[in-house]
């Protein structure tokens, strides 16, 4: 292995793969490692659900990524409770089906095109120690177990240690959740640490990871938790059932739920405007290709000018039709909102965000310089 990798990953399941997949668009030398020898073609999970497609939209991977799916499925769940989907705001009001090991095909592919290795059979000694299946079981085409177990880290950064996915929290698979939590917590994290990595990260940026997908994967245990609670075939969580079925036939109570368990209705807290519609919330439909964020704003204009020293990390495109100004993060969350002569305000989310300007970081700004 090259011991001039930047940022080794434990794990080329989803979210290793995609946070692998961000680093390298983001020019940081990275490797992943995998103590199986190989990929197994197995799947835990079958879905992608709608904020899971608009990550991979936000990168131009999600037409690769349905050509390889079974079906949009217009429907989600909650505890066997059906959920419109068709009623988000999203350009994907469905979820995408998909076997994970497709998923992971495709994500590890994608990795060549950034040069990230996959480095397999990292520990060959413990796999050999693992018992083979029983001859209960050679006829068994798919088999699949699991347990109402809820765990989350108490810290996902340790030092140079951080988690993501089934290394930071484990929960029943109620819902279909698992695997775009953990896809969800790797496109947060892949910007930040890149940042880190080329040496522009402005201070406690790395600490937001935590702060802001810690809440998420609580929230998310919570609702696994309750889903498994409502299938016990118990006398007083059937009455509860059949009260919270009759709830969800209200479009806002439906609605409501369909968008937690989507991961549509995310809102991180930024500082700024709080009651802004869009602070803290998904931009929508737009498409960050380069990895970089995005400023949109009418030129000329104050903010354009603000930011035009940032224009290694941010690119530059126009609002949208009688739109404010937005400045929108790498994976695609809005954290400033306001009037294009509005450069005080920017400036300020700019540091936050982004960093320093070129002029005043080490060397000029030159990349992979870790500050």
């Amino acid at each position: 292995m090259d011991t001039d990798v930047e940022v080794l990953i434990a794990g080329a399941g989803p979210t290793g793969l995609l946070l692998a997949n961000e680093l390298g668009l983001a020019g940081v030398r990275t490797a992943v490692v995998e103590r199986l020898p190989q990929r197994t073609g197995r799947s835990k999970a079958l879905n992608l659900q709608p904020r899971t497609a608009e990550v991979l939209d936000c990168r131009g991977l999600l037409e690769p990524v349905l050509d390889r799916s079974q079906a949009l499925l217009p429907s989600g769940h909650f505890a066997g409770l059906p959920l419109d989907y068709g009623a988000l705001d999203t350009a994907y009001p469905h979820q995408v089906g998909i076997p994970q090991a497709r998923v992971e095909e495709f994500l590890e592919d994608h990795l060549a095109a950034y040069g990230v290795p996959v480095l397999r059979g990292r520990e060959r000694a413990a796999l050999a120690r693992c018992p083979g299946p029983p001859r209960t079981l050679r006829a068994v085409r798919w088999a699949s177990r699991f347990t109402d177990a809820s765990r989350q880290a108490e810290r996902y950064a340790v030092g140079r240690v951080l988690l993501a996915g089934d290394a930071a929290h484990i929960h029943a698979p109620a819902g279909g959740q698992g695997l775009n939590l953990g896809m969800q917590d790797a496109f947060n994290l892949g910007w930040k640490l890149a940042a880190v990595a080329r040496g522009d990260a402005p201070d406690g940026l790395l600490a937001t990871y935590h702060a802001e997908r810690h809440p998420v994967g609580a929230r998310v245990l919570a609702n696994t938790r309750a889903q498994m609670v409502l299938t016990l075939p118990d006398p007083d969580a059937v009455v509860v059932r059949e009260l919270l079925a009759d709830l969800l036939t209200t479009p806002e109570a439906n609605r409501r739920v369909a968008a937690m368990i989507s991961g549509t209705d995310i809102r991180y807290p930024m500082p700024g405007t709080p009651d802004h519609p869009l602070l803290g919330a998904r931009a929508p439909g737009v498409r960050l290709l380069s990895g970089r964020g995005a400023l949109l704003a009418d030129a000329p204009s104050a903010t354009v000018v603000a930011a035009a020293d940032r224009a290694d990390r941010i690119d530059q495109g126009p609002a949208a039709d009688g739109g404010e100004a937005l400045l929108v993060r790498p994976d695609g969350h809005v954290c400033w909102a306001g009037r294009d002569d509005d450069a005080d305000g920017l400036r300020a989310a700019l540091a936050r965000w982004f960093g320093p300007p070129r002029s005043r970081l080490p060397d000029g700004g030159a990349p992979g310089r870790p500050r």
